[in-house]
């Protein structure tokens, strides 16, 4: 689960369904890591170079990590969940914990909170096997196929492993994605050109032409500027624990005012 923030005319945001890696992933990821005695202070996208960082870290003896992040890889923040899982980790959201870094790292914690004017922002979670079954069969079987079950699969067994309730998930891509359509960028790793689709149909034509046993990696993107940051209840309600500070905006306004400083539209459990 990827949602990238820059800046060009205006704050824009791209979120992506899942980046599923049929190859180890880029080392090209932006973030920023240091430590202070048992505290890690983390910034940046959850991706296989960061991952491998905090998870070292964490297996080093870090008690608390604060982190903004905008989200990553849903294999490598599943990676880092267990550890802090594993590790009874507390996470502190400095600014935005968004994504896969709301998906899993905060559901992970054993304690967490979020700082004065911090986001959680959710959008969705890792594809469903049904709901990709199609996708996985017109494409390479054994490769992409395996790769979304797997995904789905381990992030099932975490949430149980934690006793989250992923309809919060379910709920947050009604809210966000779901009136968005799919865009599939595929990037083969021996040329490093991206080929961009509007269909899975489109892609799997693709990748019987194109795919003997080249390894790739597959973006499912879906171009939005919404998040949702649901309120200490809904968490609550779908078996969040450990939350011991987490304000809230007093109302719409201050949502509204929230989202303009990061340039997304956050949703909230508000009446408009």
């Amino acid at each position: 689960m990827l949602i990238q923030i820059w800046k060009k005319t205006g704050w824009r945001v791209l979120i992506c369904l899942a980046l599923i890696c049929c190859a180890p992933a880029k080392a090209e990821q932006t973030f920023e890591l240091h430590r202070e005695q048992n505290t890690i202070f983390f910034k940046g996208e959850i991706g296989n170079a960061s991952a491998r960082a905090l998870i070292e870290q964490i297996h080093s003896g870090i008690s608390l990590i604060v982190i903004s992040s905008e989200g990553g890889s849903v294999k490598d923040a599943l990676e880092v969940a267990s550890a802090i899982r594993n590790h009874q980790v507390t996470l502190q959201v400095q600014d935005y914990c968004l994504s896969s870094c709301a998906n899993y790292l905060f559901v992970a914690a054993a304690q967490k909170k979020l700082m004065p004017g911090a986001v959680l922002g959710f959008h969705g979670g890792a594809p469903d096997p049904a709901e990709n079954q199609h996708q996985a069969e017109s494409a390479k079987k054994g490769q992409l196929g395996s790769e979304i079950d797997k995904l789905a699969n381990d992030q099932e067994l975490f949430y149980r492993s934690v006793g989250f309730d992923p309809r919060l998930i379910h709920i947050s891509a009604l809210l966000t994605i779901a009136t968005s359509s799919l865009i599939y960028e595929l990037e083969f790793d021996d040329d490093k050109q991206v080929h961009t689709f509007s269909s899975k149909d489109e892609l799997a034509r693709f990748l019987k032409k194109s795919m003997t046993n080249r390894k790739f990696h597959l973006k499912v993107v879906r171009p939005t500027s919404k998040v949702y940051f649901p309120n200490e209840s809904m968490l609550t309600k779908y078996g969040v624990k450990g939350i011991t500070d987490y304000p809230y905006p007093a109302d719409q306004a201050a949502l509204d005012a929230l989202g303009e400083a990061l340039g997304i539209e956050l949703i909230g459990d508000f009446v408009k």
